[in-house]
């Protein structure tokens, strides 16, 4: 999901498409995901 959407660029419409999911599942999930990451890098940057 990331990888399509964020570094492939597709569309919403295409990644959802591709996944087999609604629009708004995806966009909801992508939301999630991102913040995640967001997330871990913080943590990652606090440890060292």
């Amino acid at each position: 999901m990331i990888i399509l959407r964020g570094i492939k660029e597709l569309s919403v419409s295409e990644t959802a498409s591709i996944l087999h999911w609604n629009e708004n599942k995806f966009r909801i999930t992508y939301h999630r995901a991102l913040k995640a990451l967001q997330k871990a890098k913080e943590d990652f940057l606090y440890e060292r």
